[in-house]
């Protein structure tokens, strides 16, 4: 699997003018026009944050913690499954 270079090079992953990143790309970036890539990413997404929904939404919430459990005289580490539901 291969990442976005926007998000390789904001992690650090990469660097954007190196030989290696235009070779798995296609395409060397500069430090500029990766910031301004961002830069309209962002934005875009906060858009999409903010947007005023029309309707409620349902939502669940998944979560798992392990504890310790004693089964058959052996200590093992289960799963314990914690489900939130909200309806707003």
């Amino acid at each position: 699997m291969v990442g976005h270079p926007c998000g390789d090079v904001r992690a650090g992953l990469v660097d954007p003018q190196d030989e290696g990143t235009k070779e798995l790309y296609g395409h060397a970036f500069s430090a500029s026009s990766i910031s301004a890539i961002n830069n309209r990413l962002d934005e875009s997404l906060m858009a999409l944050a903010e947007r005023p929904l029309q309707e409620t939404f349902a939502y669940l919430i998944l979560d798992a913690r392990y504890e310790k459990v004693l089964e058959a005289g052996v200590v093992t580490s289960q799963a314990v499954l914690i489900a939130l539901h909200q309806h707003a």
